[in-house]
């Protein structure tokens, strides 16, 4: 199997924010969309994804991604025969839930379209770690607007 950086060769985001990102090549992404959002012979085709299509994150090829790489035993669900610079290599289908008062991420869906690179865990982590940064400016927010009532406690006290 071949060993290819995927922090180097690829991004992961939101497909909607991908999408609208000017320097993303729409044909990737469109191959994407027809070949297994829309598929109906695929597992979570026929549309099922589209009504919550925000939720939907991607791991996308960067344009220099190292295709010529892969092995003949690597199985490879995307066509490379249409001409794109960001193929979605992988997607995951994310829900949140709010259970007393905790947030809850749920995944609906993962699926990686190459076999032996670790897709699935690597989106995982990037999703991990972003959400991590989110809850922790959350976090900060919140701590910074409880400075500021204890700052304003402090001055009336005195």
């Amino acid at each position: 199997m071949s060993q290819i950086n995927l922090c180097e060769f690829t991004e992961f985001g939101r497909i909607q924010d991908i999408w609208n990102d000017c320097f993303h090549d729409k044909n990737g992404l469109k191959e994407f969309l027809d070949n297994v959002v829309l598929n109906k012979e695929y597992i979570n085709g026929n549309s099922k994804m589209l009504f919550d299509f925000s939720n939907i994150y991607v791991l996308v090829s960067k344009k220099d991604f190292p295709f010529d790489e892969l092995t003949m035993c690597q199985n490879i669900k995307i066509d490379l025969s249409i001409e794109a610079d960001n193929y979605v290599l992988g997607y995951t289908w994310i829900n949140k839930v709010i259970k007393n008062d905790n947030t809850i991420h749920v995944i609906e869906f993962i699926d990686s379209r190459i076999s032996g690179l670790n897709i699935g865990k690597y989106m995982i982590k990037e999703y991990e770690e972003n959400n991590d940064e989110e809850h922790k400016e959350d976090n900060e927010e919140e701590y910074e607007d409880t400075m500021d009532y204890e700052d304003e406690q402090d001055t009336t006290n005195d």
